[in-house]
């Protein structure tokens, strides 16, 4: 992160390592770019992901060649 600062000074590159040692990620990283967020209410954690069911489809998918059309219509049967 050093040499990125030192290369781009209008730049703020930030280590992983150094903002969760802060303890709050969120906060280290706003405090660091001066981003007021005092008196704002903070949102629950979540880590979104896709259903595993279409995590599969799309693995599936990707492991043919396939042009549009053909999948389309792999899809349409899908849903039939």
């Amino acid at each position: 992160a050093q040499a990125w600062n030192a290369a781009f000074p209008d730049l703020m590159a930030m280590s992983f390592e150094k903002l969760i040692q802060a303890g709050d990620i969120v906060a280290e990283f706003n405090r660091l770019l001066g981003i007021p967020v005092d008196g704002l209410e903070p949102v629950s954690r979540a880590n979104e992901g896709m259903p595993v069911d279409l995590v599969i489809l799309k693995r599936t998918l990707h492991l043919k060649k396939t042009n549009r059309d053909e999948l389309r219509s792999m899809l349409e049967k899908l849903e039939s």
